[in-house]
C-alpha cells in the first residue's frame, strides 16, 4: 500500500511538473525574463546598430541593478547576428519562435529584415518593441509590432517643409537600390508633388556601397546641369561619408547633403571630420546631449554609468534607451506573472505615456509610438545643433 501511495505521489508530481512546464511562458522564469534580438553588427549599418543596442542594454542594466529587475526578474537579451540579411533574420526569428527561449523581441532593425520578420512575429505571437526603421511598409498595423520612432514619411515631410523656409527648390535623390532606398524615393516623390520642390535627379547605388565612384559624376551632373541645391542621401552612414568625401575631392559646388535620422551623425563625422560641416539631419529623438528634455537629462546621467561605451551619447543610443523604457513600463503593467498576451494588452493600453517630454502613444488599433521630428545641422567639430 505504501509503495502504491509513493508511486501515485510520484506520478502526480511528475504530472503537475509537466502541467506547469506546459503552461510556463516562453523566456520567463522566477529570476529572469529573456528577450531576443536579431541585428547586423557585421554590416554596413553595424555601427548604428551597436549604438542603438548600447542604449537599450544600459537602461536594462540600470533597472536590474537599481530595481532588481521587474518583479524580481532580471531582464536579459539574447542577440543573434544577421548581417543585415533578410534570409538570416528570418532564420533567427524562426529559431526564437520555435525554441521558446524568449518572451519577445526588442530593438530589431533594418527595413528589409523588418518586412521579412513581420509575418513571423504574428505566426509565433512574439511581441516586438522597437525596430530601427521608419519605412512606411513596416508601419502597417501588426498586433505584435510596436514602434518607438516616427516614420520616415514624417522625416521627409519635415525636410520638405524646411526646404521652403531656406529657399531650396531643386533636389537630387541618391538612394540604396533596395527596399529601404526605393521606398524613400517614393516618399519623396509623394511629398514633392507641388511646384515648389522639383526632383532633378534620381540616382540609385548598390546597398553594399561599392559603387561610389560611379555615383559621384551623376551627382555632379545634377548640380552643374540641373541646378540641384540639395542631395538627399538615403543610404548607410559609411556611404554618406564616402560620397561627401569623394565629391569634395573631385568637384566643386556640392549640393547640401540631407540625411535621415538612421544615418548616424557620429559615424559620419568619424570619417569626415570637419568636412561634415553643413550636413543636415532629420531627427526622431530630442538632442541626446541637451538638457532641454527630462528624457535627455536622465539619459546623460545613466549612460556613463551603465553603457558599455560611456561616451555613446548618440541619437540612436537614445532611441534604444527609450525602447527599453517602453519594455520596462509594459512589463510592470503586465503584472508579476507576465504572459505575452498580458504584455501586448499592457502596451496597447498605454494611451499616451510621457517618458520625459517625449510621448509614446499606443492603442488597440495604432502602434505608431512617438511622432517627434526635428531638423539639425552638423558643425565643423561634429557638434549637432538646431
Amino acid at each position: 500500500m505504501l509503495k502504491l501511495f509513493r508511486h501515485l505521489a510520484s506520478s502526480l508530481g511528475i504530472a503537475l511538473l509537466c502541467a506547469a512546464l506546459a503552461h510556463a511562458e516562453p523566456g520567463v522564469s522566477d529570476t529572469r525574463i529573456v528577450f531576443g534580438q536579431s541585428l547586423g553588427y557585421d554590416s554596413v549599418w553595424g555601427g548604428l546598430f551597436k549604438n542603438y543596442s548600447d542604449g537599450m542594454l544600459a537602461y536594462f542594466a540600470y533597472i536590474n541593478k537599481k530595481e532588481g529587475g521587474v518583479y524580481g526578474r532580471m531582464i536579459e537579451v539574447k542577440r543573434m547576428e544577421d548581417n543585415y540579411s533578410v534570409e538570416k533574420v528570418v532564420r533567427n526569428v524562426k529559431e526564437f519562435g520555435e525554441s521558446n527561449e524568449v518572451f519577445g523581441l526588442v530593438c530589431m532593425g533594418g527595413t528589409g529584415p523588418t518586412l521579412a520578420f513581420m509575418p513571423l512575429i504574428e505566426q509565433y505571437k512574439l511581441p516586438t518593441v522597437g525596430t530601427l526603421t521608419g519605412f512606411e511598409g513596416v508601419r502597417k498595423y501588426n498586433r505584435y509590432l510596436f514602434h518607438t520612432r516616427a516614420g520616415y514619411s514624417s522625416e521627409v515631410e519635415r525636410m520638405v517643409k524646411h526646404f521652403g523656409t531656406v529657399g531650396i527648390s531643386k533636389i537630387a535623390v541618391v538612394y540604396q537600390d533596395n527596399a529601404f532606398g526605393k521606398g524613400m524615393l517614393e516618399v519623396v516623390k509623394r511629398e514633392t508633388t507641388g511646384p515648389a520642390i522639383k526632383i532633378v535627379a534620381e540616382i540609385a547605388h548598390a546597398a553594399k556601397g561599392d559603387d561610389i565612384e560611379a555615383v559621384l559624376p551623376k551627382i555632379s551632373a545634377s548640380a552643374t546641369s540641373n541646378g540641384a541645391q540639395a542631395m538627399l542621401l538615403f543610404t548607410s552612414p559609411e556611404s554618406v561619408a564616402q560620397i561627401v568625401k569623394g565629391y569634395l575631392a573631385k568637384y566643386e559646388n556640392m549640393p547640401q547633403p540631407w540625411v535621415l535620422s538612421v544615418t548616424s551623425p557620429s559615424l559620419v563625422y568619424a570619417t569626415l571630420k570637419e568636412q561634415a560641416r553643413g550636413i543636415a539631419i532629420t531627427q526622431v529623438m530630442p538632442h541626446p546631449q541637451s538638457h532641454a528634455t527630462r528624457l535627455a537629462r536622465e539619459f546623460n546621467d545613466i549612460m556613463p554609468r551603465y553603457a558599455s561605451n560611456p561616451k555613446n551619447l548618440t541619437y540612436e543610443a537614445l532611441e534604444g534607451y527609450i525602447t527599453a523604457k517602453v519594455v520596462v513600463e509594459a512589463l510592470k503593467r503586465a503584472g508579476p506573472r507576465p504572459t505575452r498576451e498580458a504584455y501586448v494588452r499592457a502596451l496597447e493600453g498605454f494611451g499616451s505615456v510621457d517618458f520625459g517630454d517625449v510621448f509614446v502613444k499606443y492603442s488597440r488599433t495604432d502602434h505608431g509610438g512617438p511622432f517627434y521630428t526635428d531638423v539639425t545641422i552638423m558643425a565643423r567639430d561634429g557638434t549637432i545643433f538646431r
